[in-house]
């Protein structure tokens, strides 16, 4: 059985959480380089950087299940590792926008209601782990007809993400 896996920005290389998280979780990040003052760091993976420039793209898979927005359990380190990062990082007129996106399986309907179930599900995580976070996130659904890679036709794993960053 493979790990879940969270891809951040464009995939370069492979790194791994700390064993003291519930399920291992690889992390592909772009940019190594060190974190300014402006950059959230999630705890206990230094490469691992949210900013206005590396925004964060979850794998739908890592966070649900096909077709819901209950956020599985498996999940959970992820966000509550962003959510701690988010508090201690954010600067003041900061924001985190998630945005839930979808692919072309199901009704138009169904995937512009499944996007926004799903970016507003983990903005709620969010808030409900640190309430500190209240306010200051936005939850936006794109349906199909705002496909993240409109090349990627149909049943398109690179179109069911949810991808978080950080504005203003």
């Amino acid at each position: 059985m493979t790990s879940p896996a969270i891809a951040i920005g464009r995939s370069a290389t492979t790194v791994s959480y700390p064993s003291a998280w519930l399920y291992a979780v690889e992390v592909a990040f772009v940019s190594p380089a060190p974190p300014s003052e402006d950059q959230l760091v999630v705890e206990g993976s230094p490469e691992v950087v949210l900013n206005s420039e590396n925004p964060i793209t979850l794998n739908d898979s890592v966070l649900f299940a096909s077709g819901s927005a209950v956020i599985s359990a498996h999940a959970s380190a992820v966000l509550d590792a962003l959510a701690a990062a988010a508090v201690e990082g954010l600067l003041d007129g900061q924001r985190m926008r998630i945005d839930g996106h979808v692919d072309e399986i199901g009704s138009v309907a169904y995937n512009e209601r499944l996007a926004a179930d799903r970016a507003f599900a983990v903005a709620q995580r969010f808030i409900r782990i640190r309430p500190d976070l209240e306010g200051r996130i936005d939850a936006v659904g794109h349906g199909e007809s705002e496909l993240l890679n409109p090349l990627c036709r149909g049943d398109c794993p690179e179109n069911r993400v949810v991808v978080i960053s950080i504005t203003g």
